[in-house]
């Protein structure tokens, strides 16, 4: 979200101030994703393989080349 228009074409009808005060525990207007399949997963996946770990597969055999 913009703080301030980024082109001539948003300035029109841009509001600086907004209309209600932004508080997170308003649940009338915060309504924060908790958790979707997705996110799940994807938690899973960077908690198995955290960075800078090495990978457990052994690497791909070295193709010979042929001498002609």
């Amino acid at each position: 979200m913009y703080s301030s228009p980024a082109t001539e074409a948003m300035v029109y009808g841009w509001y600086d101030t907004p209309l209600v005060p932004f508080n997170r525990n308003d649940k009338r207007f915060y309504f924060p994703k908790r958790e979707s399949s997705h996110t799940k997963v994807e938690i899973i996946i960077l908690m198995s393989s955290p960075p800078g770990a090495k990978s457990k597969a052994p690497p791909p055999p070295a193709h010979k080349q042929k001498n002609s």
